[in-house]
């Protein structure tokens, strides 16, 4: 049985070590973990963020940053009882997606693994075999592959419903939602062309999904759990610019009006330009560079039976993953999802475009009926490079 003191002392030696001498937000992490686990205690990711953050944490801004220094703690954990702490008596780990630290004797740790070299070594040799058995059968997916084995929460942010209170034709003071209507911005503009005084509309708190919004969220959730991964939802009004440090990326948004998703694109983007100069009018300006000839593709749609649609992938600060995708109607996201969540699909397109790149632009006409029986035909590839 290992005893408070002895945690408490292999506690000790580490914060005073090389390692940890310069880390303030790592000493204070893992002072904390030490002592919640001694007194036994479960945590959860809020626990760590109020006591890193204090009165600055909210959940839906810190729990990402709150995993990440989690994650650099086990990191310097590792290189610290690999060298500073080789001959500690007991060894601190934290396993990975938990909080709760745990205390182990390094004599037990070193006889379990020199008991379980023969066994491991029988076992790679079998796994080889296996190996070069299923390799040629191994699904080729470049598109989500990064972002599943990476340590960072993804979250998709969804563009929230803009809509409106005043009054009907019939002059009750009704709820107005207009497609062409994306933002305070639209909505002042479209009553001074009118000569509608501004006092009589309202804009309402923008909600989060629509109908659409959820059949698409269906796709994701599918292939995550296929993956044995998860992300949260967010509405795009609450992404930063500096989320793209601290946190994987799946981005749904309008094309006709400008957001931070299509500024997000535009930074991404190397040869590609979402240009939203004109209201109702997208075009997409492709290469900006000499080498390639300059084309402008107006994006425009019927609502109904087709659109383009724009699915994109970036690679971002600390090797963070970003997948985009742009369209403004129903049928171009549906389409986009239900493309990108499929296996054949993913596969076919990594095969085909992806063999010398991680990032990709692709534009998409998608057509199809009511949303149903979709077609897509690819348009333009960019590699971003």
């Amino acid at each position: 049985m290992i005893t408070e003191q002895e945690k408490r002392e292999v506690l000790d030696r580490i914060l005073k070590s090389k390692t940890f001498s310069k880390s303030t937000t790592a000493n204070i992490l893992l002072k904390y973990l030490v002592e919640m686990s001694i007194q036994q205690k479960d945590i959860t990711a809020a626990d760590v963020g109020h006591e890193l953050f204090g009165v600055r944490y909210t959940q839906e801004k810190s729990d990402a940053t709150v995993r990440v220094n989690v994650y650099h703690l086990r990191k310097k954990l590792e290189k610290y009882f690999e060298d500073e702490g080789k001959h500690d008596p007991l060894i601190i780990q934290i396993e990975r997606g938990q909080y709760t630290v745990t205390f182990k004797k390094k004599e037990l740790v070193d006889k379990k693994r020199k008991q379980n070299i023969i066994g491991v070594v029988a076992f790679l040799l079998v796994l080889v075999g296996i190996l070069f058995f299923v390799s040629g059968n191994k699904m080729n997916n470049k598109v989500w592959d990064d972002m599943f084995a990476n340590d960072f929460q993804t979250t998709l942010y969804l563009t929230p419903i803009y809509g409106y209170f005043g009054p009907s034709e019939t002059g009750r003071y009704v709820y107005h939602r207009n497609s062409k209507i994306n933002s305070d911005e639209d909505l002042y503009y479209t009553l001074d062309s009118l000569n509608i005084s501004k006092e009589l509309f309202v804009p309402d708190r923008p909600y989060y999904v629509t109908f659409e919004d959820a059949a698409t969220l269906e796709h994701f959730t599918r292939l995550f759990t296929q993956n044995k991964n998860d992300f949260v939802v967010r509405r795009a009004t609450d992404f930063k610019m500096s989320n793209i440090k601290s946190q994987n990326g799946i981005y749904l948004s309008p094309m006709r009006y400008r957001t931070l998703m299509s500024d997000l694109f535009n930074d991404f983007s190397k040869n590609i330009d979402i240009d939203k100069t004109r209201r109702e009018v997208v075009y997409l300006h492709c290469a900006k560079t000499p080498s390639r000839p300059d084309t402008t593709i107006l994006l425009k749609s019927d609502t109904r039976t087709y659109e383009y649609a724009i699915a994109a992938k970036f690679c971002g600060a600390n090797n963070t993953s970003h997948l985009m995708f742009f369209a403004d109607h129903g049928i171009g996201l549906s389409g986009m999802a239900e493309y990108f969540t499929n296996n054949d699909s993913i596969e076919a397109f990594s095969k085909k475009y992806l063999q010398e790149t991680n990032e990709f632009v692709a534009l998409f006409y998608v057509s199809g009926k009511d949303r149903t029986n979709l077609n897509l035909e690819l348009i333009l590839f960019d590699d971003n490079q």
